[in-house]
């Protein structure tokens, strides 16, 4: 059993699933980080109150207190799901070895850039996610910049010493470069 729950956001409405009845912990779980997620995705973290979160998930703030010990956990818990689930720097840079084996920099180049924006249209509510942690100067974005940005800085910065050695490109900072 389970209907949709309009969660409003400053300036739109996100469809929510809320299932009324029995589930398993897991399941229950799944769905506050859901829910969470959309409302931090609107509201930011200081914006959100976990008695919101409670009531768009159709449970008590209880319930979401027995899954998470408090809101930062909370926040924590979607952000590491997400850096952990995603590994989509990874799958990008993993798709690109054989053409940066055939040297092609436009093609990585363009590669990286379209995967990485695929990626923030399929999952928007996750990128608001980010960018209100960002700009609230929340150190769960530190986390997820480490986790997967860094990661694809360095990978580039290794492609683009290699192309500095074959003649490909100037000698300059390859770290700076990939960033």
């Amino acid at each position: 059993m389970s209907r949709m729950l309009e969660v409003k956001g400053a300036d739109e409405r996100s469809p929510v699933a809320v299932v009324s009845g029995r589930m398993t912990g897991e399941d229950r779980r799944r769905q506050i980080l859901e829910v969470a997620m959309t409302l931090f995705s609107q509201r930011g973290f200081r914006g959100t109150t976990t008695k919101e979160i409670a009531q768009a998930a159709g449970v008590s703030e209880a319930m979401v207190f027995r899954h998470f010990a408090n809101k930062g956990e909370l926040y924590a818990a979607i952000l590491d799901q997400k850096a952990c689930h995603t590994s989509m720097m990874e799958g990008i840079c993993t798709g690109l070895t054989d053409v940066m084996g055939r040297g092609d920099d436009a093609e990585v180049f363009a590669g990286i850039g379209l995967g990485i924006l695929q990626h923030h249209e399929e999952d928007l509510d996750f990128i608001r996610l980010l960018l209100y942690s960002a700009l609230e100067g929340h150190e769960f974005f530190q986390m997820f910049w480490e986790r997967n940005v860094c990661r694809v800085a360095d990978f580039m910065s290794g492609y683009i010493q290699q192309r500095q050695q074959d003649g490909a490109f100037r000698r300059i900072d390859p770290l700076i470069v990939a960033q």
